[in-house]
C-alpha cells in the first residue's frame, strides 16, 4: 500500500519495525527450540503454519477481493501498487504476522544452520558459499518477479502459490531431511548413502 496510514500514528515504518522485532524474537525462540526439539520438527511445524496462514489469506482475498487501481512501472523502473479498499483486512494482517512467526521459527533460519551440519568439512567452505550465493540469487529473482506475478494472478493467487510451496516444503522435509540433533557428521553422511 502506498502512502497509507494504519490509524492512530501507526504507519508503514512502524509496521516494518514491528515485523523486524517479530523476526528477531522468533529467531531466538527457534535457536532455543532447535537445541531442545531438533531441526526436523521445527521445519515441519514452520511449513505447516506457513501453509495454513497463506491459505487463509488466499481464501479471504478470494471472498473479499482487494481492488487494485493498477500496477504501474514508472520511468525509474520501480513498481508502485495502489490499493483502494473500503474495509480493513485485519484477518490478512494477523495471518501475515503469524506467517512471519512460523517462517522465522524454522524455514527462514534452520537452512542456514544446516549448511554447516550437512556438508562434509572438506567442501563446507566452498559449498556453503555457493549455496548462500544461490539462495540470494533466488531471493532477488522472487523480489523482482513479484510485481508481475501480482499483476497476473492477483493477491489471492500469490497467497495460494505460497501455500502450495509451503506444503511442498513440508513434504520435502518429511521425505529427505534427516534430523541432525545429537548426530555426528559421519552418521549424517551415512544417512545419505
Amino acid at each position: 500500500m502506498v502512502g497509507g496510514n494504519f490509524g492512530s500514528g501507526f504507519d508503514e515504518y512502524d509496521a516494518l519495525d514491528f515485523l523486524g522485532l517479530i523476526r528477531f524474537i522468533m529467531s531466538i525462540v527457534a535457536a532455543i527450540a532447535s537445541c531442545r526439539f531438533g531441526h526436523w520438527p521445527l521445519n515441519i511445524l514452520s511449513g505447516l503454519g506457513m501453509c495454513i496462514t497463506t491459505l487463509i489469506v488466499g481464501i479471504y482475498l478470494h471472498i473479499n477481493p482487494v481492488e487494485y487501481t493498477g500496477v504501474f512501472i514508472n520511468s525509474e523502473n520501480s513498481t508502485e501498487v495502489v490499493v483502494t479498499t473500503e474495509t480493513e483486512h485485519w484477518t490478512c494482517v494477523l495471518c501475515v504476522l503469524l506467517y512471519v512467526c512460523f517462517c522465522s521459527l524454522g524455514i527462514l533460519v534452520i537452512p542456514w544452520t544446516l549448511i554447516g551440519e550437512l556438508l562434509p568439512i572438506k567442501v563446507c567452505g566452498i559449498g556453503g558459499g555457493f549455496m548462500v550465493g544461490i539462495a540470494y540469487i533466488l531471493m532477488f529473482g522472487v523480489l523482482k518477479t513479484f510485481p508481475f506475478a501480482l499483476h497476473i494472478t492477483g493477491a489471492e493467487g500469490i497467497f495460494f502459490f505460497f501455500s502450495f510451496i509451503s506444503l511442498a516444503d513440508v513434504a520435502f522435509v518429511y521425505i529427505f531431511l534427516p534430523e541432525t540433533l545429537g548426530k555426528t557428521l559421519q552418521e549424517i553422511e551415512d544417512y545419505f548413502k
